[in-house]
């Protein structure tokens, strides 16, 4: 292990988390990639981010639905507590190069019905589920501006 470059890779960080704090002040980049899913998808559908500290949901869609936003990089799963209520859930895929795709974007209780309760009290659901479910299930319809 060499820890000059492992230090050189963690100031990379606190030096882009500053920067992306500055370009994006409404989001805190404590959790890079679930931040950056959550700022291109809501520019990318135009919804409204939820206000600091509600739980349960990021963003509130032009028809006022609360969407919950998971972004998955190389993972086989997503995880959501106990308790989580939103009308729909939004994850997204993203790649080395910061380019997404969406993997899911439907109803939140077809989900939530569908994942497993784990002792933690969180549920998770399989990506390849998650597609097989995607596959039979209606996209929300947006006004995409």
């Amino acid at each position: 292990m060499n820890n000059d470059e492992i230090r050189n890779i963690v100031a990379t960080y606190i030096s882009a988390k500053k920067n992306l704090k500055k370009l994006s002040p409404e989001f805190n980049w404590g959790n890079l990639l679930g931040d950056y899913g959550e700022l291109v998808s809501i520019n990318h559908y135009g919804w409204e981010q939820a206000p600091p500290g509600k739980k349960g949901y990021d963003a509130i869609n032009k028809q006022n639905k609360t969407i919950q936003i998971k972004t998955i990089y190389s993972s086989n799963q997503i995880k959501f507590k106990k308790g989580t209520r939103a009308d729909y859930l939004l994850v997204i895929e993203v790649d080395d190069n910061a380019n997404w795709k969406e993997v899911y974007y439907g109803n939140f209780e077809k989900i939530r019905v569908a994942s497993s309760l784990t002792k933690n009290d969180e549920y998770t659901i399989g990506i390849t589920t998650l597609k097989k479910i995607s596959n039979n299930t209606y996209s929300p319809r947006e006004e995409i501006s």
